[in-house]
């Protein structure tokens, strides 16, 4: 007799949303990881175990209680980011490219806070690396007047 695939169960749905949302994942990124991880691209598609081993992931990354407040991006520094986005004249995509080659996160909606501090960093250094060489094109130019 062949073996019959077991699909994901409700209270496995249950528990990859309730996983997702306490990480501050959307629906749309929560689709985005479970295509990136099985080939799927609806959740009642995945068999038990798939569901499972995307439940496993996703809970890997749940931190403990007492620190998830103090490592969470917060709304200042979230808006610093996109100041710094936004003066370097960087687009979304790019914005997530530099995330993901620098920092390895797909998202700015996943960073926590020591990561964030870094991208800041980052983004100021580039910001002072091309205010320099605005500086020394004029400084040139004015040499060549």
């Amino acid at each position: 007799m062949p073996r019959t695939t077991e699909y994901i169960t409700k209270a496995q749905i249950g528990c990859l949303y309730a996983t997702a949302r306490s990480l501050g994942i959307d629906n749309e990124d929560v689709h985005a990881a479970i295509h990136a991880m099985t080939g799927r691209s609806s959740v009642k598609q995945l068999t038990a175990r798939q569901a499972a081993y995307v439940i496993d992931r996703l809970k890997s990354q749940v931190q403990p209680k007492q620190t998830d407040i103090s490592r969470h991006l917060t709304t200042e520094t979230a808006w610093k980011i996109r100041q710094l986005q936004e003066q370097l004249g960087w687009t979304d995509e790019r914005l997530e490219g530099f995330l993901g080659k620098r920092f390895g996160v797909a998202r700015m909606a996943w960073l926590d806070m020591p990561i964030a501090r870094k991208v800041i960093e980052g983004m100021k250094a580039i910001a002072a690396r091309e205010t320099d060489k605005e500086v020394n094109r004029e400084r040139t130019a004015g040499l060549d007047s």
